[in-house]
């Protein structure tokens, strides 16, 4: 539930009724093989998303569905909910499989909240499992400080540094990448950043050390915004939850109106939590839709 932020709790019946395991065993007996990744991660074992779409597709159509397309529209209502979805430079495509950030308030400089994971650094701004699961908490103005080499803290980097700089002709670019596993082109982006590109680690002073230490595990930005609509992979918004009865999914004021899925005031982490609603939410409405159909 924790992964769908703060109306996680509110869908609990629907997940349960349809979960994960339930989804897993569905695509399989509709032939779709499926694998399991090291992280937990569920995929078409053919890795081809068409073998997904083909299988629904064929299966709606044998259950005597008929799918419309090209359809004209009449009108287009404007209503006062809905959310919307898809419309750094020479660090570009760096990822970090492990990455710490930390929201510091925009007036008092005090930590919000942390969080780890994946992080990327794209042409203009961050991304990555760790940015979008948390998004939702950022506003303009806050503080945004990451450790690009998390778990590791100023002070254990300091004592590292310590005990490796003695006499030790490697380069900061170097010792970095070697010690740290960190990319060429970050390392030598840490080095211009404290003003020593080249220089060689046995020669950096105290506080130095510490500027590189603060550089790789507490660099400091301030946020300038979001990335918006236009490059968005997620958003919050929809269709309110308290609009529509979660067990059926069928709209309050709208009787045979029934609605699933990223139309819904629902934003669920990266890693599949979205499609595994928008199945679970699906699921609920078929079973709904079926009782009606059975009772007409």
């Amino acid at each position: 539930m924790s992964c769908y932020g703060k109306n996680g709790p509110r869908i609990r019946t629907c997940l349960y009724a349809h979960n994960n395991l339930a989804v897993c065993e569905f695509f399989e007996s509709l032939g779709v093989r499926l694998t399991q990744w090291e992280d937990g991660k569920i995929f078409p074992a053919s890795m081809d998303a068409h073998e997904v779409r083909d299988a629904l597709v064929r299966t709606a159509e044998t259950g005597g569905v008929r799918i419309r397309t090209g359809c004209g529209i009449t009108k287009i209502a404007s209503i006062p909910y809905g959310g919307c979805s898809y419309p750094f430079t020479e660090l570009s495509g760096i990822n970090f499989p492990q990455a710490g950030i930390t929201l510091r308030d925009r007036e008092t400089s005090a930590p919000l909240f942390s969080a780890s994971g994946c992080l990327l650094l794209t042409h203009r701004n961050f991304s990555g499992p760790v940015i979008l699961n948390n998004s939702r908490s950022v506003k303009n103005g806050m503080g945004l400080e990451i450790n690009f080499v998390f778990p590791y803290t100023i002070d254990s980097i300091l004592a590292r540094m310590k005990k490796d700089f003695s006499a030790n002709p490697r380069r900061i670019e170097h010792w970095l990448a070697e010690s740290y596993g960190l990319p060429k082109r970050f390392c030598e982006a840490a080095a211009r950043e404290i003003g020593l590109p080249g220089q060689k680690v046995s020669g950096l002073s105290g506080q130095q050390m510490r500027k590189l230490a603060e550089t790789i595990s507490a660099w400091k930005y301030t946020v300038s915004g979001l990335a918006g609509f236009g490059q968005a992979m997620l958003t919050c918004g929809g269709v309110s939850l308290s609009e529509l009865s979660l067990k059926t999914m069928e709209a309050r004021n709208h009787p045979g109106l029934y609605l699933a899925g990223e139309v819904l005031d629902i934003d669920g982490d990266t890693g599949g939590y979205n499609l595994q609603f928008a199945f679970a939410s699906a699921a609920a409405a078929a079973r709904a839709l079926e009782k009606d159909t059975v009772g007409c």
